[in-house]
């Protein structure tokens, strides 16, 4: 928090708009860093790290309202590190100044990537080019809440209108996990007391993870149904399996394609496929599935009677949830 100026009652009062100014300063200097990057050959885009090397249309399927591309390395060794499931790309022909479609991009593997193609695909066998596509979504949106953050009580102590926790240690509960040293034993407790915000410090590896999941089991065990929240999708996936090795039932939200391979038992989608609602939902498909196929109409009905399902389902999901 910083320091209050004289006769200031708020100390905290220019934090926001400050990160909001600091925040669209990070999304300028994104913005011309990737036109840099658009400007470059092929070549130098894939040197950095702004595009995949070629890659060859190896199969097309439709997918809904997109095309399902499976695409495979023309040459080298591998796939580089840096791209991740649910990034928006461009698909373009390679190294030509072609058209390109958007994309996002389903799986990566050592040697073939999927996306999901907007527009129609190129021909198998096509050399293509996957290119980085700018996405300011995220910043912007974190950019609306520091300017409208309202009344909740976490804008309310960063803005310094209220303390932001106990100025003085918590004292620890009894029973706290035996697993965990007396540091974190005490950062427990200073975080079931918190309100509204507690700060755990740590260089990485030093266990974090592994103390908020006890910390997620002990807030359940109160009664509460907390969301656990992380900056990144591998992050999410890597506190959602930890929450289950404490005997928890998380729900891992999000798009399901952003969802690692070990996490997606956890996801949303898993749990539809897995609930009572399953049966009458896939009958549901097949008969609107059917419905298209013959070209027949007034399936209007059939539509909205899937969505209604697919609500029930997802509520019933969230309610057997420990957490979010």
């Amino acid at each position: 928090m910083p320091a209050p100026l004289p006769g200031d009652p708020t100390p905290g009062a220019a934090l926001l708009p400050a990160l909001a100014a600091a925040v669209q300063r990070e999304l300028d200097h994104q913005r011309e860093l990737h036109r840099a990057h658009d400007a470059l050959p092929a070549a130098a885009r894939v040197e950095a790290g702004h595009s995949l090397p070629p890659l060859k249309v190896e199969a097309a399927e439709r997918d809904g309202r997109r095309w399902r591309l499976t695409l495979r390395l023309a040459a080298g060794a591998g796939l580089p590190d840096g791209f991740s499931p649910g990034e928006p790309l461009w698909c373009g022909p390679w190294d030509q100044a072609g058209a390109a479609a958007p994309a996002l991009l389903r799986e990566l593997h050592a040697r073939a990537v999927e996306v999901g193609l907007d527009g129609d695909p190129p021909p198998p066998g096509a050399l293509v080019e996957l290119r980085r596509r700018f996405d300011a979504g995220p910043l912007r949106a974190w950019m609306a809440a520091l300017r409208e953050p309202g009344d909740h009580p976490l804008a309310q102590a960063l803005r310094g209108e209220r303390p932001l926790g106990p100025a003085a240690p918590a004292p620890v509960p009894p029973g706290l996990p035996a697993a965990l040293d007396p540091a974190a034993h005490q950062a427990l407790a200073q975080a079931l007391a918190a309100d509204p915000v507690a700060l755990i410090h740590g260089p990485p590896g030093t266990g974090k993870t592994f103390l908020l999941s006890h910390l997620l089991r002990l807030l359940v065990d109160r009664g509460e149904k907390p969301w656990a929240l992380a900056d990144s999708n591998a992050a999410a996936d890597h506190l959602a399996r930890a929450a289950v090795d404490r005997g928890l039932r998380p729900l891992r939200l999000g798009a399901a394609f952003k969802i690692g391979p070990a996490a997606r038992h956890l996801s949303l989608d898993a749990a539809l496929e897995a609930g009572p609602f399953a049966p009458a939902l896939a009958a549901l498909e097949r008969e609107i599935k059917r419905g298209l196929g013959s070209g027949a109409g007034g399936l209007g009905p059939l539509f909205r009677e899937r969505d209604r399902l697919r609500d029930q389902a997802r509520a019933h999901a969230i309610e057997a949830a420990d957490l979010l």
